[in-house]
């Protein structure tokens, strides 16, 4: 029971890190498209 409460836990940090990831690159790209146009 505990070791599968551990890794849905530790799936759904990955799926927030990516998410976290994901936004900040998304953020970036567009900022730096402002920047150039």
């Amino acid at each position: 029971m505990t070791t599968d409460f551990t890794q849905a836990l530790e799936i759904i940090g990955l799926i927030i890190l990516t998410c976290a990831i994901v936004s900040c690159i998304l953020l970036w790209l567009l900022s730096y498209q402002s920047k150039t146009n």
